[in-house]
Parts: structure tokens; sequence; C-alpha cells
């Protein structure tokens, strides 16, 4: 009797499992972990979750400067015990600023088959990404956001990412050119605010079939007809003159013709009339 008792009264542990996972995954990384004591079905659940979110949740600020480092401890504890496949490991935390940190846990994901990465680091100082992250080959979805990304000599691309957004990050034309040019099932394209990046080269984006550009854009060329979704917003350049905020801009939009979602935003619609293309 007192058997069939508690387990009418813990209806949830009895959901299958992915139902488990999906309650696990909407909570904070930290709550998950707490699901544990409720009884032996949940005890290690926590540690096999695919999904690592670590955001403003996680923590709480006390005043004292220590949001950071409790932070650290928690995503330390969560690496160290995790014992299934990551999915995707997601780091936005809008107080955190010990992106030294970060090393760590980006050699512990390029060791696992992860496919997915999004750090977004509000400090003043950009992360730099370090090289062994370029090893991370399974990957599908990368977003990074206040990050500075240099190259290695030894990078041949990750084949298998179809998702990429970079938003005030920093790096070369050339290093720009070379990442996409080796992300060969690249299909949704992200680039915001990218300083120093006026030109954009998408003649090895073949399959490319989702494109938003923010910024000092001045000339996107090298589209495909694969081409479905646009969205442009480019920054009005105060010191130049007559048409040259347009750039080239007229020639992007003659040579794309299967557009099914065009997004022109803010000044972008005025340096097109000026450019005569609208």
């Amino acid at each position: 009797m007192e058997k069939r008792m508690a387990q009418e009264s813990d209806r949830i542990s009895l959901l299958p499992g992915h139902i488990l996972d999906e309650i696990l995954w909407r909570l904070p990384i930290k709550e998950a972990g707490r699901t544990s004591v409720l009884s032996t079905k949940w005890r290690y659940r926590w540690r096999s979750l695919p999904h690592l979110w670590f955001d403003n949740r996680c923590t709480w600020s006390n005043g004292h400067g220590q949001t950071s480092q409790n932070l650290v401890k928690i995503i330390d504890r969560v690496l160290m015990l995790h014992s299934g496949p990551i999915q995707s490991f997601i780091l936005a935390h809008t107080e955190f600023s010990n992106i030294r940190d970060i090393d760590h846990w980006m050699l512990h994901l390029s060791k696992v088959p992860v496919k997915g990465i999004y750090l977004c680091v509000c400090t003043l100082e950009k992360y730099k990404m370090p090289t062994f992250f370029f090893n991370c080959q399974h990957l599908i979805r990368l977003k990074l956001y206040g990050c500075s990304i240099k190259i290695p000599i030894s990078f041949e691309g990750f084949k298998n990412l179809q998702s990429l957004y970079l938003q005030h990050v920093e790096l070369s034309p050339y290093e720009l050119e070379v990442l996409i040019s080796r992300c060969p099932l690249l299909t949704h394209l992200v680039l915001k605010y990218l300083p120093g990046i006026t030109r954009l080269n998408l003649e090895a984006a073949r399959n490319l079939m989702e494109l938003d550009v923010r910024g000092a854009f001045q000339d996107v060329f090298g589209v495909t007809n694969r081409l479905r979704s646009v969205t442009i917003d480019i920054i009005e350049n105060r010191q130049a003159s007559g048409n040259a905020n347009s750039g080239n801009f007229h020639k992007f939009f003659r040579n794309v013709h299967n557009i099914q979602i065009l997004k022109i935003e803010n000044y972008s619609l005025k340096v097109l009339i000026d450019s005569e293309i609208c």
C-alpha cells in the first residue's frame, strides 16, 4: 500500500526518460543538479544532460564580485561529473569576467563530439579562441559574441558546420574568408558588426540559404542561387560621400534571383535608394 501511494505521489519520475530530460533542460543547471535528491531515478540523470546552458540563472550576485568565481566552480564541476554526450555548450552569463577560465572548458569540448558552441563574452577584452578550439570537428552550430579569432595554419575546416553566427568578433578579412570557405555545409550565416570587415566573399559558400549581415559592409559577392533569405543592415559611414556607402550592393541584388525573404533595415534602405536599386 505504501509503495503504491509513493508511486502515485511521484508520477513525474514515471515519465519516459526523454521527457525527464526535457524537464531538466528547462531548469537552470544548478537547479537541475539539485534534482538528484528526489529519488534514485533522478540521482544521476542531470549528469547526462545533452545541453549545458550557463547563464545568469546559474548564480546570484552577492555584491562582492564573487559571481564569476561561483560560475567557474559550477562549470568545472558540471564538466567533471558529466557522463553523456554534449550536444551543445552555452555560456551566456552577462556578469562573467574570468575569460581565461574559458580555455580549459574549450580544451574539454575539443576532446568530445560537441555539436554546438555558443560563447557570449561581455567584457571589454575579447576572448581569444585557443588553437585547440579548431579541433571541434563535430560542430554543426557555432555562435560567438565578443571573441577574437586567429585561424591556425593547420586548420582544415569545420566539415559539419551548418550555422555560423559572429557578432562583435575580431578577425581579419582574410581569416573570415578562410573560415567561410572551409565550412562546405554552411547554410546559415549571420555576421554582425565585425570591426574592419567591409567586404564579404561568399564564393565558397555554395550551400548558403540564409544570410544576415549588419555593419559597415560595402560589398557582398559570390552569392549562389540557393540563397532564400537575406537581411541587410548597413551602418552609415558619415565620412563617405555620394554612393560610397552602398559599395557594390547593387551588383549583389542583381545576382540573387530566388530570394523568398528580404529584410532591409534602418539606414540600408536609404543607401539602396541612393544607389537606384529600390
